[in-house]
C-alpha cells in the first residue's frame, strides 16, 4: 500500500490531510458497515459508561459509533479540516484539534481506540520516517489512560511485522489479549469496517505494578474475534 507519510515531514502530513478533508466525499456507508464490530467492541472491551479516546478519528465515523456504544468519547486529530468535518458530519463526540504526541489533557481515560495512527504505522523493526521511537510513542499513550486499560490497535497494511508488534508491548508490560494479523480483513464470514487487510491487536495498558504473565500472539485465551457476531437486522445506521 502507497503511504504518503513515509517520508515526509508531519507538517507536510497535516497539509496532505487536510487535503484530504477537503476534497474526499464523506464515506457515510461506513456507519452502516462498521457498526455490528464496534457494538461488540465496546461490549467485548467493557466499554460503557467510559471516557474513550479515538485517536486519528478522521471523519470521526469510530468515534461516533463508539458513543452510540454508551461512552464519553473525545476524538483527537491533527487535521483542522478533518476535525471540522467530522463535528458537522458526525456530531456527539468532543472532537480535539491536536497532535497527540503534544496533547495534555486535564483527566485520563478509561480505554482507546487507534486506527492506523500515523505515528505507529511503521513496523518497530524499520526505521521511523518521523525519527520516532515506538516505544516513546506508546508511553505517552499510556499516559492517557488509567492503568489496566484497554487499547484496540490496528494498522491498514499488509505484510506487518506481528512479532516486532508483539515484542514491543511485551517490553512494555503491556498485555496482549487478542493478536490477529488478519483483523477486521474482508472476507465472507464478518463485516469489515476496512478494505484493507488490517493487522490488529487488544492490548492493556501498564498496570501500576505489573507482573509479567504475557501469552504468545497465537495461544490467547481471550479471543474476541470467534465471540463477534453479525445481525444486519439489528444495524439502523
Amino acid at each position: 500500500m502507497t503511504d504518503y507519510n513515509e517520508g515526509h515531514s508531519v507538517d507536510e502530513c497535516r497539509e496532505h490531510y487536510n487535503k484530504f478533508y477537503s476534497t474526499t466525499a464523506y464515506p457515510r456507508r461506513q456507519l452502516r458497515i462498521q457498526a455490528p464490530v464496534f457494538e461488540s467492541l465496546c461490549e467485548k472491551n467493557g466499554w460503557k459508561d467510559k471516557k474513550i479516546i479515538d485517536l486519528g478519528c478522521g471523519w470521526g465515523i469510530t468515534s461516533v459509533l463508539l458513543a452510540a456504544g454508551g461512552n464519553e468519547v473525545t476524538a483527537v486529530d491533527f487535521s483542522l479540516v478533518g476535525i471540522e468535518r467530522a463535528r458537522n458530519l458526525n456530531p456527539g463526540p468532543h472532537y480535539v484539534c491536536a497532535d497527540v504526541l503534544e496533547w495534555t489533557p486535564s483527566i485520563r481515560y478509561d480505554g482507546a481506540f487507534i486506527r492506523d495512527f500515523s505515528p505507529l504505522r511503521y513496523s518497530p523493526s524499520s526505521p521511523h520516517p518521523f525519527g520516532l521511537e515506538h516505544k516513546n510513542v506508546l508511553r505517552t499513550i499510556f499516559k492517557l489512560l488509567r492503568p489496566g486499560s484497554k487499547i484496540a490497535f490496528s494498522i491498514m497494511e499488509e505484510g506487518v511485522d506481528v512479532s516486532a508488534w508483539v515484542n514491543i508491548f511485551e517490553e512494555l508490560d503491556a498485555p496482549i489479549l487478542y493478536c490477529d494479523n488478519g483483523w477486521f480483513s474482508d472476507n465472507d464470514e464478518s463485516p469489515t469496517p476496512w478494505s484493507t487487510p488490517t493487522f490488529g491487536m487488544i492490548v492493556q495498558s501498564p498496570m501500576a505494578e505489573t507482573v509479567k504473565t504475557h501469552k504468545s500472539a497465537q495461544s490467547m485465551s481471550y479471543d474476541y474475534k470467534s465471540q463477534w457476531s453479525y445481525n444486519p437486522s439489528k444495524t439502523k445506521i
